[in-house]
Parts: C-alpha cells; sequence; structure tokens
C-alpha cells in the first residue's frame, strides 16, 4: 500500500536524522564509529561476520552491490550486535526493504533476484533492530517507574521505535534541521499510546526522541 510506501520513507529518513543526532553528542570520528568488537585475548573480529560487515560499514552501497547474497544472508544474524550508530547509518544508507530497483548515483540499479532478496532481508532485520534501539534509547532518561510501561524487548518496542523513527523523518521533511535544534514553529513533541494494560495513558517525546514524560 502506498500509504505503508510512505512510512518506509519516513523511517529511512529518521534513520538519517539519527545518525546525526548521534554524532553531535559524541567526539568520535567516523572511522571510531565504524569499529567492531574484537577479542580483548587476541584483537580478532567477534562476530562471524564481522569482515561482511566492515565492508557495508565502509562503503553500503559498493558492499551491497559486490557481497553475494549468501554473505548477507550469514550476516544478519550478527546485526544485533551493531551500535544505534552503525545501525542508523546502514538504515539510512541502504534501500528500503520492500525496494526490487535501487538508485544509486542517478543510475536505477536492478540486482539478480537471489541478491534482492538476501538484500531485502538484512535490511529488515537492521530495520528491526534499529527500531527496539530507538525506542530504548528514548526512554532511557526516564525515572525508573516509567520504564516498566514497556517491556524493552519483543514486538510492541518494535512498532513503538519505528513510529518515532516515522515521526523523527516526517518532521525533518516538513521544516528540516531536526538535528540541530528543536523547530518553534511545529510542536516539539508527540504521544504514543503506552501499553494496553497500562490505561489510557501516553509517553510524551521531545523532538529529538528522547522521552520526556508520561501523562495519563
Amino acid at each position: 500500500p502506498r500509504r505503508e510506501e510512505g512510512g518506509r520513507c519516513f523511517r529511512q529518513r529518521g534513520a538519517d536524522v539519527l545518525c546525526r543526532l548521534f554524532e553531535s553528542e559524541d567526539d568520535l570520528s567516523q572511522e571510531q564509529r565504524r569499529l567492531l568488537p574484537r577479542r580483548p585475548s587476541t584483537g580478532a573480529p567477534a562476530l562471524p561476520s564481522q569482515a561482511t560487515l566492515e565492508k557495508l560499514l565502509l562503503k553500503p552501497w559498493d558492499a551491497a552491490l559486490a557481497l553475494s547474497a549468501r554473505e548477507l544472508l550469514a550476516a544478519a544474524p550478527d546485526v544485533q550486535h551493531l551500535t544505534p550508530w552503525q545501525l542508523a547509518f546502514l538504515r539510512a544508507a541502504l534501500p528500503p526493504p520492500q525496494a526490487a530497483f535501487h538508485r544509486k548515483e542517478g543510475q536505477v540499479v536492478a540486482l539478480p533476484l537471489c541478491e534482492q532478496e538476501a538484500l531485502r532481508r538484512f535490511v529488515a532485520t537492521v530495520d528491526r533492530f534499529l527500531c527496539e534501539a530507538t525506542f530504548r534509547a528514548a526512554v532511557s532518561n526516564a525515572p525508573s517507574s516509567d520504564r516498566k510501561v514497556f517491556p524493552l524487548a519483543g514486538p510492541r518496542v518494535t512498532e513503538l521505535g519505528s513510529l518515532l523513527l516515522t515521526s523523527l523523518g516526517l518532521l525533518d521533511c516538513l521544516v528540516g534541521g531536526v538535528a540541530a535544534a528543536a523547530t518553534p514553529s511545529l510542536s516539539s513533541c508527540w504521544q504514543l499510546p503506552c501499553h494496553p494494560d497500562s490505561g489510557p495513558a501516553f509517553l510524551q517525546f521531545g523532538h529529538d526522541g528522547m522521552m520526556l514524560r508520561r501523562s495519563a
């Protein structure tokens, strides 16, 4: 459906906003942000598909076109170990999960069917873990009593994280500069419904996706 497709586009734009937000809050270089875990004793890669993920984090598009379907599918389980910035970076750089044809440097690139499906599944995995990480980051500064409103895993967390990313992307599309400052001409917060078991309450989030308060 066209509405669902639009939501995915806004979510991808929201991932780009998250990248800029993360970069504005740390003093790391791009090389440091791309680092993946290594074993303390030997310095060897800690993830089975670390080489594949390193290629994707260095040049997402070039790597996605060069990697085989088998390599992409093997790397999907390791996505859960990426940092929030790494997840947002990949989600913003790679095509939406449903795309069959992708535009790169003004040219339309068609992948073979097996590579299309592998890339779709890989990006969908990135999308899911990014949504979960986004929601956890949003509630991390909330009072401990409010953190109990939601579990920190499961489909509900993914759904709410998706709403946050979509909202960030939509707001950035409308006014731009979300990562730089709140926009006084628009409301700087939005509300999401709490867990059904908690009654008619809402979680209120600021323009940067951080939780402000819980209100009835």
